[in-house]
């Protein structure tokens, strides 16, 4: 099997450059949030400029909380980003999260003011990053598990089977709960094995490396 190379950008929280980000109200919420919020765009700049001159990795997995807390702005920035990557033959496998849809925590920050901004309706994520859809397809096989809400109520109509209907002809697929993963990748001839979610898919993943290196 030929070495392959991916990268792995997790929780970029982007922030929109547009946006106000500083005085009393940024740095108050700056005191639990752990981000460099401020700093997004230029710190994924720099990062998203290294995977576009790196000519020997073309796979991006990207799983969740996309933006700060929702920005309509954020998503559109970000968004534009990949465009570009996209554009330079990256292939981007893209989930979304629970930070990246309106929750009534939409700010930018004006001194000692937090003042609203328009955010990401919930229901129309799907769509706006529809061009990163056909990303599963290039996928050798695909498994997927129950889409379940975190927190919040379900989304009629959003479901693993929409994922699973769009998937390109002839694509190796197969939907399961997720606790019988385990026993499905038993009876599977694997090479490469990617765990993609902003769930708690991870909790396989000592159990899923015991069947891989076991055989």
């Amino acid at each position: 099997m030929q070495n392959l190379n991916f990268y792995l950008v997790t929780d970029t929280h982007f922030f929109d450059p547009s946006f106000k980000r500083s005085g009393a109200a940024y740095e108050k919420r700056s005191i639990s949030d752990q981000k460099c919020v401020a700093e997004t765009p230029a710190i994924i700049d720099a990062g998203f400029k290294q995977i576009a001159d790196d000519k020997e990795t073309n796979i991006i997995l990207i799983p969740g909380d996309l933006v700060y807390r929702g920005e309509y702005q954020s998503h559109v920035g970000l968004r534009n980003r990949l465009y570009k990557l996209k554009e330079q033959g990256k292939k981007i496998y893209l989930i979304t999260a629970r930070h990246d849809y309106d929750d009534n925590d939409s700010f930018e920050f004006d001194g000692d003011k937090m003042l609203p901004v328009k955010a990401m309706p919930r229901d129309e994520l799907r769509d706006f990053y529809k061009d990163f859809a056909s990303s599963l397809s290039l996928l050798d096989e695909v498994i997927l598990v129950d889409i379940y809400p975190a927190r919040e109520a379900p989304i009629p109509g959003i479901t693993s089977k929409l994922i699973y209907d769009n998937l390109r002809p002839g694509i190796e697929k197969s939907m399961c709960k997720k606790e019988d993963i385990l026993n499905i990748l038993k009876d599977k001839n694997i090479e490469v094995l990617i765990t993609l979610g902003a769930g708690d898919i991870d909790n396989y993943v000592p159990e899923i490396c015991k069947i891989l290196e076991n055989r």
